[in-house]
């Protein structure tokens, strides 16, 4: 075999190799961080949860939410905090989705029942008990 041809074949195999390892990948997909469960807890603790105008006004307060069994904290995925005032109570079912910017996750009140809670066993339940959430089992 002639050995110009040998290099050209060595030299064609060196530069596609270099463009083919130097390349960038031109379509970056970033995943967004999940809003995990410790973080839903902390939010719906504290006096500034993310509740409703209405309910605020009325006097709501957080006693239980409930995580499905599946819940992994990307988008798509649901819970649910069951609100008390005296004996009367209801339960919200909060949607996470993707907001604007593709990095972030936003949770949002998508439905509302009055006088139901999620049947036990379903869901991992956490229950407000002086002022920290621990987990019923």
């Amino acid at each position: 075999m002639n050995i110009r041809r040998i290099l050209y074949i060595a030299v064609f195999c060196a530069i596609a190799a270099f463009f083919y390892y130097n390349q960038q990948p031109s379509d970056i997909t970033t995943v967004p961080q999940a809003i995990k469960q410790q973080s839903v807890l902390q939010t719906f603790k504290a006096q500034t949860a993310q509740l409703p105008e209405d309910l605020t006004k009325a006097a709501y307060h957080p006693d239980g939410i409930y995580f499905p069994g599946d819940y992994q904290g990307q988008a798509g995925n649901e819970f649910y905090v069951s609100l008390a005032q005296g004996e009367k109570y209801l339960t919200l079912k909060y949607m996470i989705r993707a907001t604007d910017s593709a990095d972030r996750l936003e949770y949002y009140c998508k439905d509302r029942w009055e006088n139901y809670r999620p049947p036990a066993g379903k869901f991992e339940q956490y229950q407000l008990q002086d002022g920290a959430w621990e987990k019923v089992d």
